[in-house]
């Protein structure tokens, strides 16, 4: 009788060889109910050899986050993933979560060079705000050695926040021989701070006349002021004329474009001066609903 050694993959490989050639030679007669059998027995030793080898204590960490970004500002933030004990990384399984209001997610590019196969790609309006899902595999090479870059991640900063999380969600793996062996805990997402202003001596831009909420008007007017000549930008759900320009000191009244009816809470203005500082400045809330009231009597 041939012993297996739960402990040693390569003498269970030679093992197993032996065994299955020698099943060929002796069962030549055999039904097919006993080769079907023992064809799931081998595969059931395979799948707890891969198992047996398998480490929990794979992580995946987001790299080269900075640690500050202005609004308007895009950057990227760069998933890693570490093996930990694990030799044959064969898969990654990323999903990841974001406040929709501070940050927009622009792309993500897969790493070719250590994952050849890019199975999924979805980022917003695909998914739903603020998440997005990304899967990468490697098929055929040799194993990976060591940490690896998974893919990289493109942000624009919209709006101010201070340690704003882009965290993996449930979901998230790392895969070896077809495991998952992501270790308790081994998820490490990013805390970036958006600044609302950018250079040593940014405007001042001060709010004159807000948005009325709510308003009957599909392009309603907003009046501001700024210390600085500047040209404007528009952020968010709202825009308007451009080029568009504000004068020092002078009242500059914007009117949006055409909006549909919905609540709005995201629009700003960036202004930046001649010296290329910036500042925006965050609209007040509002509401558009340009539906005729019901003034019938029942």
């Amino acid at each position: 009788m041939v012993s297996v050694d739960f402990t040693n993959k390569l003498k269970n490989k030679k093992i197993m060889k032996k065994i299955a050639t020698k099943f060929a030679f002796q069962c030549k007669p055999c039904s097919m109910k006993v080769i079907f059998g023992m064809s799931l027995c081998l595969l059931a030793f395979v799948a707890y050899n891969n198992y047996a080898f398998a480490a929990n204590d794979a992580t995946l960490s987001f790299a080269g986050t900075p640690a500050t970004v202005n609004v308007g500002d895009t950057f990227t933030i760069t998933a890693n993933e570490n093996p930990g004990t694990n030799a044959n990384i064969r898969a990654v399984d990323i999903f990841i979560q974001f406040d929709p209001a501070i940050f927009q997610l622009n792309s993500i590019t897969n790493n070719v060079a250590a994952f050849n196969t890019e199975m999924a790609n979805n980022i917003p309006p695909t998914t739903a705000a603020g998440t997005a899902s990304f899967g990468t595999a490697r098929l055929g090479g040799i194993a990976l050695v060591g940490a690896q870059d998974v893919a990289t991640f493109s942000f624009t900063a919209l709006a101010e926040g201070a340690d704003s999380a882009i965290s993996f969600t449930n979901g998230t793996a790392i895969w070896d021989s077809g495991v998952n062996v992501t270790a308790p805990g081994g998820l490490n997402g990013a805390e970036i701070t958006v600044l609302n202003a950018g250079g040593s001596n940014p405007p001042v831009l001060t709010q004159v006349t807000p948005v009325p909420h709510p308003t009957s008007d599909s392009t309603p007017d907003y009046t501001f002021t700024s210390d600085q000549d500047g040209d404007i930008t528009y952020g968010g759900a709202c825009s308007g004329s451009t080029p568009d320009t504000v004068v020092a000191s002078v009242p500059k009244t914007i009117t949006f474009n055409s909006l549909p009816d919905a609540v709005y809470d995201d629009c700003t203005i960036r202004v930046t001066a001649a010296s290329t500082d910036f500042n925006t400045l965050s609209v007040n809330s509002f509401r558009v609903d340009t539906a005729a009231p019901d003034t019938s009597i029942t």
